[in-house]
């Protein structure tokens, strides 16, 4: 079945904010589900999802293991943790493996902090797209993808 959502910002965005749950993994949680609500941050850059420490003593989470992840500031090694994430319209993204990390904006009024961001790892499993149109940005999200956008092949066409 097709999941898709919409955000939409009043104006250009820098970053791109969503509201995440996030939960232990299905085989973890049993007939109890309790989701933490959090404010992620999508990142085409990061290959993989990370959370913050503040996630994982809320959960309870304990490390599957542990792996070296590069960054701006170098290489670091860090322990791996295994979640479930919901976005919106109950995209859900099951057992996925996540890092720990800090995730704070510094170019945000009282530095706003970000519990999960969210790597391709997640962006892969449909497809994204971002616009500005009159100064205004909309990023959609579907799982799973069911066509190619093609700007360029549009333009051809369009042409004709």
């Amino acid at each position: 079945m097709q999941r898709a959502f919409t955000t939409k910002y009043g104006a250009l965005a820098g970053i791109l904010t969503a509201k995440i749950g996030i939960c232990l993994p299905k085989d973890v949680q049993g007939g109890n589900v309790r989701v933490h609500q959090y404010v992620g941050i999508w990142d085409t850059g990061a290959s993989t999802s990370a959370i913050t420490k503040e996630v994982i003593h809320a959960l309870d989470l304990k490390p599957i293991g542990f792996t070296n992840i590069y960054h701006a500031g170098g290489k670091s090694r860090v322990n791996v943790f295994l979640i479930s994430v919901i976005l919106e319209d109950d995209v859900m993204i099951s057992d996925l493996e996540v890092t720990e990390a800090e995730l704070v904006n510094e170019n945000l009024l009282d530095h706003e902090q970000f519990h999960i961001l969210i790597g391709m790892d997640i962006i892969n499993h449909g497809d994204l797209a971002i616009t500005n149109y009159h100064q205004k940005t909309t990023l959609s999200f579907r799982v799973p993808s069911v066509e190619e956008v093609d700007f360029v092949a549009k333009k051809r066409k369009n042409a004709r």
